[in-house]
């Protein structure tokens, strides 16, 4: 009877042990893929971010190409402007010049 009771103890405990054993691997598996997703979250997120970065910096780009188009533009106008008038102004100013010089 006593060594029955000591077998019983002893199954118990090996019992024990295995199931403590088969937590402890559940448990570092758990573990594992919980570290897995969390690397593949914050990729993820990492990618997310870039991507809409690159979206802000491809839209900054196409204001800013658009704000230098239509100063140019602009530039270009008044530049027209600026050499119709220089040929207005240009017989008079010739003409001022040779009554200046030949009196």
């Amino acid at each position: 009877m006593a060594s029955e009771m000591i077998n019983d103890v002893v199954a118990a405990e090996k019992k024990a042990t295995a199931a403590e054993t088969e937590a402890k691997t559940k448990a570092d598996g758990i573990i594992s893929n919980a570290k897995d997703k969390a690397v593949e979250i914050v990729k993820n997120a990492k990618l997310a971010a870039q991507q809409k970065a690159n979206d802000i910096l491809d839209k900054a780009e196409k204001e800013a190409q658009s704000v230098y188009d239509a100063s140019a533009s602009e530039a270009n106008q008044e530049s027209e402007k600026l050499k119709e008038k220089g040929k207005a102004n240009l017989e008079s100013a010739i003409k001022a010049v040779k009554e200046y010089m030949i009196p």
